[in-house]
Formats: structure tokens, C-alpha cells, sequence
């Protein structure tokens, strides 16, 4: 009786602390939660979600259209930058507390509420929660479906994995890597457990279910493959690396001593982590590596490596910090270590709300410096059509700009500014990261667009008759011709 009561004031306790978490999480994704204006994704995921979701969706092969779903249903209560990126703060928040039930299964109760606490501080989770995006999303769905996996395994039914690997494939395609780890993990087990593995290639069947007519509709269209990459760029020798630090600290260009020594100390943890925990080693450590390590060897031919891409890989290397932790022994330096990788992570999670490099593009400032100073004789132009879709979302019922597209139509500028009294030239960044979470890096429009424009600014907007800066996108005034 003395055992009951006390296992249920425990668990009661667990339940407790895990509330507790869960709340500073949402406190800490709410706030400032609207502040800054949508960068060019979240604006892309408002116009597709109010458009034509399959007449975008369904010539590539990237997305699916869950989420777009989602934010076309919230775009009935409003459009607001806050209402936008709410569903991505919800799908966060669940994260924290079903990593809970991941580090319990890997190592026990408190490696999963110190790995719950972890992630709600982590500056790199915070950042997508906070991101008009799928990717917060289809990590909590890949986070259910791994989940599930451990409890079917365990013969406690699939239907949690169904359920997790249905919602992340009807979200984005790169989720598909789940059946990649699992099976990998099967390799050496499924002849010993054949009943069970059987069961569960059942489950995933049912759970792409959804999938296949998209599939099918998707494969008729007259173009097919993924969506165009060739904006990202070649990763690096040691892009996985940078990537497991992001993970950590959401910073990949901040180096210095203190930073360096934290990174070893992180990579110390982690190791430890793998070493102690319990159960499922191998399995968190494919869903770790695998992924990335797959995206980086075919990037050497199309490239797909980009950090948020595989967002959701971060929640085992949360786990082994977690175990890592708990491993140390003496408690001095247990909190010791704790502390300096805690801190890093609230530091940095301080970061995203004051510091510039964290800022998003800024169209909503854009928008206000060209509708402000507008008069009658003005042209406005803009950098291509993509563009016009972020400037579509903050245009106050102006007439849109034209989408300049200069190297498919070399004269358009001159069209644009004959007979004009001022030209307004609207340009956004060109400038791509595997790993950075801004483009908030310096971005010159007279040397970093494309040739045509180079030469056409060179000669008729030099000096501008006013020039904005702002994170990511640069307004141009020049003389008309």
C-alpha cells in the first residue's frame, strides 16, 4: 500500500513538473511571438495556403499539403504575423512534452524531464516554433511516430506510430527518412522477430495511405521531382558537424574561445549520453545520424542540405545531452557542466528577440518606407515574382510592383523607368546558408544582384535618390528616365 502511494505521488509529481515545462516552453515561443515582420517563406506558406494549395503543391515533390491546410483554416480568423506562426508554437510546445516520453524510454524519468526542460531553453527549437513554417510541425509527428515505434516494439500497439508517421508524411516528404531509420534498425533483428516486423510494415502501410492518391496526383502532373534546390548551396567537408551544433546553439558563425570550449564540452555530454543510455541506443543514434549523413552524400549530386530540413534530428541529440548529464557523477560539476550548456541555450534563446542577426527579413518595414512616401508619377519595380509574393502580403491596395526579372527580360528597367518621375526598386537577399537561420548577413544591391542590374544601377542610380537597408531587403528611390 506504502509502494502504491508513493509510485502515484511520484508520478503525480512527474505529471507536475512536465506542466511546469511545458508552460515556460509556450511562455517563451509566445513572446514576441508577431514583433517581426514575415520573411519570405511564412509569406509563401499564407499565399499558397490561400491560393491554390495543389495547383502549387502538386508538380513538385517536396511538400505535402498538410500544413498548408492548417494555416488555410487559421487564415479564416485572421492573417496576422502572430496568428500565422501560432500553429507552429502549438506543435513545439507538444514536442517538449513528448521528448518526455522518448528520454523515459531511453533512460528513465528524469533523463526525460531533464530532455523536456532542454528543449523548451534550446534557441534552435525556439527559432522554428516561432516560424510560419511546416517544420515544427513535422517534427512533433516524427517525434510521435518514433515514439510509437518504441511502444509497438515493446508489443504496446502501433497505433501511435501510425498516427505520428500519416501526419509527418502528409506534411513534408523528407519525413519519409523515418522508414529509412526504423528499418535500418530492423536489419539485424527482423529475422529473430519476424511476427513483429511484420506488424510493422503493416503499420506504416496504413499510415501513407494518405499519401498515395497525392502520390498518384502528384505523378501525373507535366513536372515532377522535388521542388528547385538550386538555391541552396554545396555543404561543407564538416556540414554535419555544424549541423549538431545548430542543433545545440542555433549559431554556426559565432566562434570564439568561450563558444569553441562549449562545442567540445557539448560534444563531450553527447558522447557520454550514447554511452549511458539504457535503451534504444541505436535506434536514437540512426535517428540522429542517418539523415544527415544521407542528405550530405547526395547533396554531391542534387542539392537538399539544409539544417531545417532535418529539424527533427535534434530531439535524440537533446536526449544524450540529457543522459550525458545525468551520467556525471560528482554533483559539483554535474551542475557545473549543466549550467554552461543551459546557459548557452538561454543566452542564445535571449538572442533571437534582441539581437540583429536574428532578425527576419523585413518586407513589413519595406512595405511602410515605399507606401509612405509614394506619389503620383512614381514606377515600382521588384526583384522577380517571388518577391511579389512577399510584397503581396504587407501591400496596403497599392498597385503591386512589376517583377523586374532582369536576366529572362534584360530591358525591363529601362521599360519601367521611361517617362517615370522616381523609380522604386525593391530587392531582397540572394544570399543562402546550409546552416544560418537569417539573412540577416550584409547584402550590397549594387555588387551581389545579378550582372544586368549591376550595370543598369551603375548607370542610372548611382547615387540613389534614397536607399533603405534593411535585414534582408534593400529599397532603392532613383531617378526616372
Amino acid at each position: 500500500m506504502t509502494g502504491s502511494l508513493s509510485n502515484a505521488k511520484t508520478k503525480a509529481g512527474d505529471r507536475w513538473w512536465l506542466l511546469a515545462i511545458a508552460l515556460l516552453a509556450f511562455g517563451l515561443r509566445v513572446y514576441q511571438l508577431g514583433d517581426h515582420s514575415l520573411w519570405f517563406d511564412e509569406t509563401l506558406s499564407y499565399w499558397v495556403a490561400t491560393t491554390d494549395i495543389p495547383g502549387f503543391l502538386l508538380p513538385y515533390g517536396a511538400y505535402t499539403p498538410l500544413y498548408y491546410l492548417l494555416i488555410g483554416g487559421v487564415s479564416f480568423i485572421g492573417k496576422s504575423e502572430y496568428l500565422l506562426r501560432f500553429p507552429s508554437v502549438f506543435f513545439s510546445v507538444l514536442s517538449v512534452v513528448m521528448i518526455e516520453r522518448v528520454g523515459r524510454r531511453a533512460s528513465g524519468p528524469r533523463a526525460g524531464r531533464l530532455a523536456a526542460l532542454l528543449l523548451a531553453i534550446n534557441p534552435f527549437n525556439l527559432w522554428y516554433a516561432q516560424d510560419a513554417r511546416m517544420y515544427a510541425m513535422t517534427s512533433f509527428f516524427v517525434l510521435l511516430a518514433m515514439d510509437g515505434f518504441m511502444r509497438g516494439v515493446e508489443g504496446r500497439g502501433w497505433r501511435r506510430m501510425i498516427i505520428g508517421a500519416a501526419g509527418a508524411y502528409f506534411t513534408h516528404t523528407i519525413s519519409l527518412f523515418i522508414v529509412y531509420v526504423q528499418f535500418i534498425w530492423w536489419l539485424p533483428r527482423f529475422r529473430r522477430q519476424v511476427p513483429l516486423f511484420r506488424r510493422w510494415f503493416g503499420a506504416h502501410a496504413i499510415a501513407a495511405l494518405p499519401l498515395v492518391p497525392w502520390l498518384a496526383w502528384h505523378f501525373m502532373q507535366p513536372i515532377q521531382g522535388l521542388a528547385a534546390v538550386a538555391w541552396i548551396p554545396t555543404p561543407s567537408l564538416f556540414a554535419p558537424l555544424w549541423t549538431a551544433w545548430n542543433f545545440i546553439s542555433a549559431d554556426t558563425d559565432t566562434w570564439t574561445w568561450l563558444t569553441s570550449g562549449l562545442a567540445v564540452l557539448a560534444l563531450i555530454i553527447v558522447i557520454q549520453g550514447y554511452r549511458h543510455t539504457r535503451h534504444w541506443r541505436g535506434l536514437m543514434i540512426g535517428w540522429l545520424v542517418l539523415p544527415v549523413l544521407t542528405a550530405w552524400v547526395l547533396s554531391l549530386r542534387i542539392q537538399i542540405y539544409v539544417d531545417r530540413y532535418f529539424a527533427y534530428s535534434q530531439f535524440p541529440l537533446i536526449v544524450f545531452l540529457a543522459i550525458g548529464l545525468m551520467s556525471i557523477r560528482r554533483v559539483p560539476i554535474q551542475l557545473a557542466v549543466g549550467a554552461a550548456l543551459a546557459g548557452l541555450m538561454l543566452v542564445n534563446s535571449l538572442r533571437i528577440y534582441i539581437d540583429p542577426m536574428f532578425d527576419k527579413e523585413d518586407w513589413r518595414g519595406a512595405a511602410a518606407i515605399v507606401n509612405e512616401q509614394w506619389r503620383a508619377g512614381d514606377r515600382f519595380g521588384i526583384q522577380n515574382e517571388e518577391s511579389l509574393i512577399a510584397w503581396s502580403y504587407y501591400d496596403q491596395g497599392g498597385d503591386l510592383p512589376v517583377p523586374l526579372q532582369s536576366e529572362q527580360q534584360p530591358g525591363a528597367l529601362d521599360r519601367l523607368s521611361r517617362g517615370a518621375d522616381r523609380v522604386w526598386l525593391v530587392y531582397w537577399s540572394q544570399l543562402e546558408s546550409n546552416h544560418r537561420l537569417t539573412k540577416s548577413m550584409p547584402f550590397d544591391v549594387f555588387t551581389q544582384t545579378d550582372p544586368i542590374t549591376q550595370q543598369w544601377l551603375a548607370r542610372h542610380c548611382q547615387p540613389p535618390l534614397g536607399k533603405w537597408q534593411l535585414t534582408g531587403v534593400t529599397v532603392l528611390m532613383c531617378s526616372g528616365q
